[in-house]
This record gives structure tokens, C-alpha cells and sequence, in this order.
């Protein structure tokens, strides 16, 4: 049986999103009758550009970055909360991400050596190529003979320097075969390099909801409410959610992480902050809800599985830092375009229900082309 090595940014990740499509990629290539694993990664190799503090100052934007000033100003001071309210999520994340098939742990420098243990490489999917966080180990450089595949890998934002562009593109042409999973990305590799990239679904999207049903594990939560999952924190988004929920009559859950605590620590009536939510947790959050707000590409994503009515709330454009980019190809290529809403105003939702036989039509059929190029790269190269 052929060995597969997968490497992603799955190491130590305590992100939803990005442990369920690490879960899902090794699940859906042994469910195709290879033997697939995440690769554990450790230290970075030397010499990788850190980011400066103009560009962390970028990427958080302003209330963001307000956010962390205040938060390192707590943490001197000795004033923010104890660290073992949040012990919990990070043990749970670490249950979870234990639980996919993986390597030993690898530093940057070793990784030459797994050439001897896998038969082929894969890289993706979640935001593996993103410029904030790039490593040479997202650009398989360390893989030597072996054939090099990218599957749904993503960029997120485009915001490269040259010299990050051209080492991006230097390392993308040597590959096998490459996939992309927003259409953004395409046209940007196909403008930057000989590489003609497919659009294929985030592994995520392959599998079916039953297989998350099967992972999920119940939180105790009102009968009726409405799922927020913010990772761009706004005071506008909350303040939508708050009147959402009074015209709903409902309720509104908040998953959130140790150091948002300070964001929700006014006790809104109305609102329930949840702090130890792991992967399995947040797929039942979802699973369960009335209706999801979001601005996450994987909250979004398992709403449709889930067949859930939803809104995307996008988070602010920065020009090339555009993280939306991933979001906004979904749903177009389901055709959800509609379910976009402007945070600045409530009266842009319309109020209809989502014609879920349609999209999972659409979603079938892109399912359908992504296994198709997987099978066909895996069976050529193999």
C-alpha cells in the first residue's frame, strides 16, 4: 500500500477549522485505499523571514491589533484571567489533533529523511501558502525524488513582497501537480508562473455530514440560539448579532478563545460565552444552531454540510490582505452569494431560506471533479 505524507498547518493548532481539514484530508485519501498521515512539524529551518511589525500591524488591523496591546498590557500588569480557564480547549484540541493518523515530530532540518518513509507528498489545505505564515516546509523544498502534490491549498491574501513571491513561485513550478481551493489563487499562479493550477474543494467539503456527526460531542446550550464564530472580533459584528437575536427571540453562543475573554466580559443578557470548545464541541454548536453568523471560511463551510441557515459577516478589506478571498469562491461556486451581509446594516440580510437541494446539487458536482483530479494525479503518479 502506497504511503502518503501530508503536511499542513496542523502542528500544535489549536484552530477548528484547520484541525478538521487536516482530519479530513488523511480520512478522505484512506478512504480512497491509501495509507495517509499528517507529517508532525517542528522547528522552522533557519532563515525564514519573521514578519516585521508593520505587516502583524496589517494582518490584525486596527481594533486587532488594539486587542493585543491590551492583552500583552494585562499580562505584564498581571491582571488577565487565569490560564487554566482556557487549559481545557487546549486540551481538547490536543485530543483531537492526536487523533489523526501522524508522523513523529520532525524539525525543518530533518525532514529529508521522511523521503524514506512516503512514496508521495501532499501539502494543504488550510492557508498553507498564506504569505503571514509561510514555511519551507508548506513548499515541500525538503523533498528529494519524490512527487510533490498541493491539494485545496490555499493563500487566503496575496499580500507577497517580490522576494516572497518569487521564492513562492520558484518552489510551486518544481511541483507534480497543483490544486488551489479559491479562484483568486488560481489567477494569481497562472499570472506568476507556468503552472496552470485546478480549483478543487477543501477536503472538508468532500466528506458528508455524517462523518462530522459521528465526531461531534453534545454542549450543554439553549434550546433555540444563534451560533457567532468571529475571528476578526468587531464591535459592529456583536452589536448585529445582539439584533439578530432580538428579532429572532432567541439566544446567542459564543465559542471563544482565552484571550477574546476580555471582549465578552461585560455579561451581555442574551449571550453565552462558552470556553472549553474543542473541534468536536464546535461541530455540535453548529450542528444545532437556529442560524450561524460568521466571518470563518470553516464555519461556512460546515453550515452547508450541516444545512444550516447562515450569514457571513466578511471581515475588512486591506487591498491585497484580503481574507475573504476563500469565502467569497465558495459561495459563489455554490451560488450563495445572497447570504453575504453588510455589518454596517441589518436591513441588507434578506430573510429567506437557503434552497439546499440546489446547492448540494452544485456541491455533488464539484465533488465529483475534485476526487477526479485527486484519483487521476495519485494514480498517474503512483
Amino acid at each position: 500500500m502506497s504511503q502518503i505524507g501530508i503536511v499542513s498547518m496542523y502542528t500544535d493548532s489549536c484552530g477548528y477549522g484547520g484541525l478538521l481539514q487536516a482530519w479530513a484530508m488523511v480520512r478522505m485519501i484512506n478512504e480512497m485505499g491509501y495509507n495517509a498521515e499528517q507529517i508532525v512539524l517542528g522547528n522552522k529551518k533557519a532563515g525564514i523571514p519573521q514578519k516585521t511589525i508593520f505587516k502583524k500591524i496589517k494582518q490584525l488591523g486596527v481594533e486587532g491589533t488594539f486587542s493585543a496591546v491590551r492583552w500583552k498590557l494585562k499580562k505584564i500588569s498581571g491582571t488577565m484571567p487565569d490560564e487554566k480557564i482556557f487549559a481545557q480547549t487546549k486540551s481538547l484540541c490536543t485530543e483531537f489533533r492526536n487523533s489523526i493518523p501522524h508522523s513523529e515530530r520532525y524539525d525543518e532540518d530533518d525532514l529529508e529523511v521522511t523521503n524514506k518513509l512516503y512514496d508521495v507528498f501532499i501539502v494543504g489545505s488550510d492557508q498553507v501558502w498564506n504569505p503571514y505564515w509561510i514555511r519551507e516546509a508548506y513548499l515541500l523544498s525538503f523533498v528529494k525524488g519524490r512527487p510533490r502534490i498541493s491539494y485545496a491549498a490555499s493563500i487566503a491574501n496575496f499580500d507577497f513582497s517580490m522576494k516572497e513571491k518569487q521564492r513562492f513561485i520558484k518552489a510551486i513550478e518544481q511541483f507534480d501537480a497543483v490544486s488551489v481551493r479559491e479562484k483568486k489563487a488560481v489567477w494569481y499562479i497562472k499570472k506568476f508562473s507556468q503552472v496552470n493550477p485546478a480549483l478543487v474543494l477543501d477536503p472538508t467539503l468532500l466528506l458528508r455530514k455524517e462523518h462530522y456527526a459521528n465526531i461531534e460531542k453534545e454542549v450543554n446550550v439553549p434550546e433555540k440560539y444563534i451560533f457567532c464564530y468571529f475571528l476578526n472580533m468587531e464591535s459592529k459584528k456583536r452589536t448585529l448579532a445582539q439584533k439578530i437575536a432580538e428579532e429572532q427571540k432567541c439566544r446567542i453562543v459564543y465559542p471563544i478563545w482565552y484571550r477574546q475573554q476580555v471582549l465578552y466580559n461585560d455579561n451581555t443578557f442574551g449571550e453565552q460565552t462558552l470556553l472549553e470548545v474543542g473541534p468536536r464541541e464546535w461541530l455540535y454548536l453548529i450542528h444545532h444552531a437556529s442560524l450561524v453568523l460568521t466571518d470563518s471560511f470553516h464555519a461556512l463551510v460546515f453550515s452547508i454540510l450541516y444545512q444550516k441557515q447562515f450569514y457571513h459577516i466578511p471581515r475588512t478589506k486591506k487591498q491585497k490582505n484580503d481574507m475573504n478571498s476563500r469565502v467569497d469562491s465558495l459561495l459563489t461556486m455554490l451560488e450563495l452569494e445572497e447570504r453575504t451581509i453588510d455589518k454596517n446594516n441589518i436591513r441588507s440580510m434578506k430573510y429567506t431560506k437557503i434552497n439546499y437541494q440546489h446547492v448540494e446539487q452544485v456541491l455533488e458536482s464539484q465533488r465529483v471533479k475534485s476526487f477526479a483530479w485527486l484519483e487521476n494525479v495519485l494514480g498517474t503518479l503512483l
